[in-house]
């Protein structure tokens, strides 16, 4: 199921999915499996959402307070790093998946899961290689493939070309290229930051500085934007999300073309 949506992604086509037995299978999935902890997430977004808003406009009074106001304002401070946590934690079992999965396929690409083939090639490894293997790990795959042009190639040349290159490249394709796991990420990361400054204020009774400003103006936005990804898996509103977010990006696909042709409208006068 998750190679079928990923094709589908891929291809921007979606008709698949009214296949009875494709149905069936995402039906079973989600009442299963999914169905629970997608409305779990749902409502701890929610509560994060409201307890950071609260947080947010409290901050400047509770911080000098000193009184019952501080330890209110310290309980919703406490739950949304504890929340945003919670949601960090799942981005970061993602990143280790896709992580995993980039490594497997790198492997596969260059004859990892061939055990006899493996024996072979690791008692004709020189003790330098060996270290090497041993040091990156899975960035060991392709700097020796056994090519002549491999083997001219300095080892910096060669780390750079099979490990970096293709290791990046296979992260971003199996969880940065998300649009939806770049705003989680980054607004979770986003939200602990600002609550770890937040806090050394807090310590010093001091009030939101600009940089604290800044931060907490953006992560709204985000976390508004978290709850359309989940609006959007729901029957009754999923259609609708879905048709704002795909006006969002036609708009965004025609801003290119607007704005060179006001560059050249410009030139010409």
């Amino acid at each position: 199921l998750e190679l079928i949506v990923k094709h589908a992604e891929a291809l921007d086509e979606y008709d698949v999915f009214k296949n009875e037995v494709v149905q069936y299978v995402v039906n079973f999935k989600w009442n299963t499996f999914v169905k629970k902890l997608f409305l779990w997430d749902f409502a701890l977004t929610v509560s994060l959402f409201i307890l950071y808003i609260a947080h947010s406009i409290l901050f400047d009074d509770y911080v000098t307070d000193g009184g019952h106001l501080t330890s209110f304002g310290m309980l919703l401070m406490a739950l949304c790093f504890l929340l945003s946590c919670y949601f960090l934690y799942h981005e970061f079992r993602q990143i280790l998946k896709a992580w995993e999965l980039t490594v497997k396929s790198l492997k596969k690409e260059n004859g990892g899961d061939d055990d006899k083939k493996n024996e072979e090639e690791k008692s004709k490894q020189s003790f330098f290689e060996k270290i090497i293997k041993l040091l990156f790990g899975p960035f060991y795959y392709g700097l020796y493939d056994g090519e002549e042009e491999t083997k001219k190639l300095s080892i910096y040349t060669r780390l750079a070309k099979s490990a970096f290159g293709q290791m990046t490249y296979g992260l971003y394709e199996n969880y940065f290229n998300d649009m939806w796991n770049m705003i989680h990420l980054s607004t979770n990361v986003l939200i602990i930051a600002t609550l770890i400054e937040q806090a050394k204020l807090l310590s010093n009774k001091m009030e939101n500085t600009q940089h604290t400003i800044v931060l907490s103006s953006i992560i709204p936005p985000l976390l508004a934007a978290e709850l359309m990804f989940y609006l959007s898996g729901l029957r009754r509103t999923g259609p609708l999300i879905r048709m704002i977010i795909k006006i969002i990006k036609g708009i965004d696909a025609i801003k290119k073309p607007i704005i060179k042709g006001n560059e050249f409208f410009k030139l010409m006068h």
